[in-house]
């Protein structure tokens, strides 16, 4: 017996189409190739809108299981936000969701190195706990 989807239903997907179709319109930073002071505010609260649908979107296909779009939505605001704990801790869970191993410690080590590198940080309790997690549910 088919259902009528609910009204959450509907306004969830429609808002997914929304998230999506701004992703794609995301051609980098506004006016990047000036250099012009004035544009640095507009560039940043654009490069934070950004990042924060693509995480949005991430969330919701890791909640929906489909592991190939958040990754493939991750990645793309990864190389944005390269210092973002909360995208490493996603794309291992994705990787973890396909059952590669190999991927989720690749990420893990990108993310040690980077922060180590770059902050002189390793990372959080929280990151390594999920991560000893994920690698031992093998």
């Amino acid at each position: 017996l088919l259902q009528a989807p609910s009204g959450r239903d509907v306004a969830e997907e429609e808002t997914i189409s929304f998230l999506e179709t701004a992703l794609d319109l995301y051609r980098g930073d506004y006016l990047e190739d000036l250099d012009y002071h004035w544009t640095l505010p507009t560039q940043e609260r654009l490069r934070h809108l950004y990042l924060s649908a693509g995480i949005k979107l991430a969330r919701y296909y890791l909640e929906k299981n489909d592991f190939t779009k958040t990754i493939t939505h991750l990645i793309s605001i990864r190389n944005i936000s390269y210092l973002s704990e909360e995208i490493y801790l996603l794309l291992m869970k994705a990787y973890a969701g396909l059952g590669d191993i190999k991927a989720v410690q690749k990420q893990f080590q990108e993310m040690t190195s980077t922060f180590q590198e770059e902050l002189g940080l390793a990372p959080s309790a929280k990151i390594v706990d999920l991560y000893y997690k994920l690698v031992s549910n093998t």
